[in-house]
């Protein structure tokens, strides 16, 4: 004899379709609020100064192409 599942209260509105719910989403640690802050300010002042060191090795390697000979 085959066993009969039980089913979950059922309300009008399935969760599913449930605007609220559809909407709804979790965060985890490290994804919002200030510690997401922080880690893209990290990123941004990294990517800067990376940047500007290549910038100036760039500059540097041309230059001295540049300045002939002595």
């Amino acid at each position: 004899m085959a066993r009969k599942r039980k089913q979950a209260p059922t309300k009008e509105t399935p969760r599913y379709l449930d605007p609220k719910e559809r909407n709804r989403f979790y965060l985890l640690p490290g994804q919002g609020g200030r510690a997401y802050h922080r880690k893209q300010m990290f990123i941004l002042k990294t990517a800067l100064l990376i940047g500007l060191f290549v910038s100036g090795l760039f500059a540097l390697v041309v230059w001295l192409m540049n300045r002939g000979p002595k």
